[in-house]
């Protein structure tokens, strides 16, 4: 099912995808073309991305009974994984959620919350629907807070411009994305990027947004989840890639026309002062994850993007990960090894040096001191996603694994099937 028409300045939306998408064009790009007009507007094609309605989902929420039970349901939806893409400081949105201020609390985050908590959190959920007026299903109750965040979100003639709204677009994204609706994540996604880059743009009225670290890290954040999207879809074709290489019939696993293969991003924030500090004496600020887990997002992404791209820049790469991946834990060093963060902090590297280092696993170079081959070095990744998918769904029920993991379990299998049937060495 369609989102509703959503109507704007007189006239109806349509719910066709965007033709124009963050995610295709640099920042630099972006940045100029929203300058240029009304330093800040998006086109007025822009409408929100398509999504599907579950059978349940037909009724209306009674949002006023799920609402104030938001703080009780925030530790359970900040424990997941996929919210280091979507950062959410608990202390200053249950801040504003109690005065009912809007800097960091708005109606359409507590919606998107909401609907993410259907994925997250489905045995309180299931609970609090039980009492519920209306009463539903995880699933439908989740579609309706969904739909009720995007009739408010996409209401103007431009993306939000509050930070509170900027972040409910990123958890849009990551319930579509959670719920297996990939194609909507990347538009919600792409309008997270747009919304957090021209509000990074717009310096002249930091009297209504005075923490300019906020929207750094929610910048690092968004970017970030863009670039493994890329990652991820990119990683389909250089497994086809190696298929045909070592003479194995295989279906195709990507799409050649896919917006987000065609991505050309370029810059970076690593110049801002923010950028310059010692995350190690801050550790655990999530402001300092986001721009860790930027910072190695940034090192893969360029060093498979880059046309001319060689197997010595992506050595380069594997070499400084080494070193980012054993200084990470200075900044986590609070944190429990068995969070879902640290588990998926752990998968992310791993997906990292597989991103790195599969085009080249036929290669007989070394690419550490002693000896090492990239086959060797994607292995060893490999086994280690495995461990840390079984562990993660150990502790937090394989059912259901939401987030990244699923797709780094898919990743690790495929490469592990080429490299078994072809019997690579």
């Amino acid at each position: 099912m369609r989102w509703p028409a959503t109507r704007r300045s007189g006239r109806t939306l349509d719910t066709e995808p965007r033709q124009r998408s963050w995610i295709q064009l640099s920042p630099r790009t972006l940045l100029a073309s929203t300058g240029a007009s009304s330093r800040g507007s998006i086109p007025s094609d822009t409408t929100p991305p398509i999504m599907r309605s579950p059978r349940e989902a037909n009724f209306q929420a009674d949002l006023r009974h799920y609402r104030p039970h938001i703080p009780q349901l925030l530790d359970a939806i900040l424990t997941g994984d996929c919210l280091s893409f979507c950062p959410i400081r608990k202390d200053a949105f249950l801040r504003d959620f109690e005065s009912e201020t809007d800097q960091h609390c708005s109606p359409a985050l507590v919606s998107t919350l909401l609907a993410l908590a259907t994925l997250l959190a489905p045995e309180k959920m299931a609970a609090l629907a039980a009492s519920s007026p209306g009463g539903s299903s995880p699933e439908g109750l989740g579609y309706a807070f969904a739909q009720d965040a995007v009739a408010s979100l996409y209401n103007g003639e431009r993306l939000p411009r509050r930070i509170a709204d900027i972040q409910a677009i990123g958890i849009l994204a990551l319930y579509s994305f959670c719920g297996g609706e990939m194609k909507d994540g990347l538009g919600f996604a792409g309008d997270y990027g747009i919304a957090i880059a021209t509000r990074w743009e717009r310096k002249d009225d930091e009297a209504t947004f005075p923490d300019r670290e906020t929207c750094a890290y929610i910048y690092c954040a968004a970017l970030s989840f863009n670039r493994l999207f890329f990652l991820i879809e990119d990683y389909q074709k250089t497994l086809d890639e190696l298929a045909i290489e070592v003479g194995i019939d295989r279906p195709v696993l990507h799409d050649a026309n896919s917006a987000v293969l065609k991505t050309n991003l370029s810059g970076s924030m690593t110049d801002d002062i923010f950028f310059m500090r010692d995350f190690s004496l801050s550790p655990d600020d999530p402001k300092v994850l986001a721009a860790k887990l930027f910072e190695f997002a940034e090192w893969v992404y360029e060093a498979r993007c880059n046309p001319d791209k060689t197997m010595e820049q992506a050595i380069e790469v594997y070499q400084n990960g080494l070193h980012w991946y054993d200084t990470l834990f200075e900044y986590t060093r609070k944190c429990s090894s068995q969070t879902p963060f640290t588990l998926f902090t752990h998968a992310y590297y791993q997906f990292g040096v597989m991103c790195l280092l599969t085009p080249y696993v036929l290669e007989s170079i070394p690419i550490t001191s002693d000896g090492t081959l990239p086959m060797a070095a994607c292995r060893q990744a490999a086994g280690d996603i495995e461990q840390l998918v079984q562990h993660y769904g150990n502790l937090y029920n394989e059912a259901n694994l939401f987030d990244f993991m699923p797709f780094f379990k898919t990743a690790m299998f495929r490469f592990l099937e080429i490299c078994n049937a072809s019997k690579c060495e």
